[in-house]
């Protein structure tokens, strides 16, 4: 036997954590889905954010001007894909490279934000939170209070881990390590085993053959009923074969899930949020960086190749974060940490094109692109990512007012 507390402290810790404090109540656990009128399909926009955490080098977006490549004079990438004559894409950027073409892919050069640090954790807690000068300790993430002011049981929705980007009080994300387990693989708890065992206790909770018998067991029981319907339902909804199969990495699958979960009949998913590791390129970044890229290029190539078969590209809002850019080369044929660092923005009825200049010759001194270099607050792309999704209070998203950049819009 377990008691109520400890059985609710072990569910609380994995992926059915972040579903069951929204089913507890043993009524009424099933209406929690979005409806049609919060639904993806309905409203329009979905927004799909990609981490390349480990700080992505601007070898993504390489600047052509002859200091950029005297800086970088044994890691400048071969034959880079040409956006104009002052920039290109990594050559394992091709698909990227295409939508581009096809006028519906943005860049956003030196995006960032005022005092920024050149710590992992602190510069992706900023991403995450987009809060600069507030505590950590007590911040949720801008996602978070996107889903709060949505609504929806699965508005919000991480393929990449549990993260302070998917973290709130009001309608947090759920973080879902794929739709084959729904990460009831991944507890500390006991590892596999203790996953089994929490999936027995529901079934037994479920098909116990005697009535419950005091408030704590209906308590229970109800709740696990509801779990095992929501889990069941959205494992019905996501059941079925995507037009165009997707590569089988780790980036390849969350796509493939997060493609599954934007296709899938009253669900409601708006925000999805996949990460590939990695970028920490200190040593050897032409390989670790052609390696990673050649993998998220083939990722997002599935990706819309399905959205198009699907005739959902034109919902979709693709962008692309790290937690900052890196230094110029290092004595290691790597980069260190840096700052400011490029963005991407793809979808079918994203206004393409470089939208703040490339890096010049003039900017190009010292060890990176700096607090003094950069063009926009990297909260000024999601802001008006978010506005093509709908009307909402973005004081209450963006708590601080963004730092006083050269460019204001976008116009993406």
């Amino acid at each position: 036997m377990v008691s109520r507390r400890d059985f609710l402290k072990l569910a609380a810790v994995g992926t059915c954590g972040s579903a069951i404090h929204n089913v507890l109540s043993p009524f009424g656990g099933m209406m929690a889905f979005a409806d049609g009128e919060t639904s993806a399909l309905s409203n329009g926009k979905v927004m799909v954010v990609i981490n390349l955490a480990g700080g992505a080098s601007y070898n993504i977006a390489p600047p052509f001007n002859s200091a950029y490549q005297a800086k970088m004079s044994n890691i400048f990438p071969s034959n880079p894909l040409t956006l104009n004559s002052e920039q290109g894409l990594h050559p394992a950027l091709a698909s990227l490279k295409q939508v581009y073409d096809e006028g519906h892919m943005a860049l956003v050069n030196l995006a960032g934000h005022a005092n920024e640090n050149r710590s992992h954790a602190e510069s992706t807690d900023i991403r995450m939170s987009a809060v600069v000068n507030g505590s950590m300790s007590n911040q949720s993430g801008w996602a978070a209070r996107l889903s709060c002011a949505m609504g929806g049981f699965l508005t919000l929705v991480s393929l990449g881990g549990s993260n302070l980007f998917i973290e709130g009080s009001c309608n947090p994300g759920k973080s879902l390590s794929n739709l084959n387990s729904f990460g009831e693989d991944n507890f500390w708890w006991g590892g596999q085993y203790g996953a089994q065992w929490l999936r027995d206790v529901r079934d037994s909770a479920i098909t116990k053959a005697n009535a419950p018998q005091n408030t704590n067991a209906i308590f229970v029981q109800g709740a696990m009923v509801n779990l095992q319907g929501l889990l069941e339902q959205i494992e019905a909804n996501t059941n079925f074969n995507l037009p165009v199969a997707m590569p089988s990495s780790s980036i390849g699958q969350q796509l493939r899930d997060i493609a599954k979960l934007i296709a899938a009949p009253g669900l409601g998913a708006r925000v999805l949020f996949a990460e590939q590791g990695g970028y920490d390129t200190h040593a050897n970044e032409v390989n670790s960086l052609n390696n990673n890229l050649s993998q998220l290029n083939a990722a997002i190539a599935g990706f819309i190749d399905n959205m198009k078969a699907l005739e959902l590209w034109d919902n979709v809002i693709l962008i692309t974060l790290s937690e900052f850019s890196r230094t110029f080369q290092n004595g290691t044929d790597g980069t260190d940490h840096g700052h400011a660092a490029p963005m991407f923005i793809a979808g079918g009825q994203i206004n393409g094109g470089v939208k703040t200049p490339a890096p010049t010759a003039a900017q190009t001194v010292g060890q990176y692109y700096d607090d003094s270099k950069i063009h926009v607050d990297f909260r000024r792309v999601f802001y008006e990512a978010i506005s093509k999704m709908g009307s909402y209070d973005m004081n209450v998203i963006f708590p601080e007012p963004f730092t006083n950049t050269v460019y204001n819009s976008i116009g993406i």
